[in-house]
């Protein structure tokens, strides 16, 4: 396992995060911690985690009252933003 301590919020112009900052430390797979610095640099980490955290949670939401055709698409589409990273 390795720890990661991510920072969510907004940077200012010199990089500092500002306060509306939560830390969180995190025991992820090695797997997840490869996703996350093949994605981010370190100093991004929390901001591409917070990113993808939002988008899940948007997706989760519009899927609700979908029928399977309408699921499989949101999948593709899913899959087809994330080849073009």
């Amino acid at each position: 396992m390795q720890y990661y301590t991510l920072a969510n919020g907004q940077a200012n112009e010199t990089g500092v995060i500002m306060a509306d900052t939560v830390r969180t430390v995190l025991a992820l797979t090695p797997e997840a911690a490869e996703v996350i610095d093949a994605n981010a640099s370190e100093r991004k980490r929390g901001e591409f985690v917070s990113q993808v955290l939002t988008e899940w949670e948007a997706g989760e939401d519009r899927r609700h009252g979908q029928g399977l055709l309408e699921r499989i698409e949101a999948r593709l589409a899913n899959i087809e933003r994330l080849l073009q990273r």
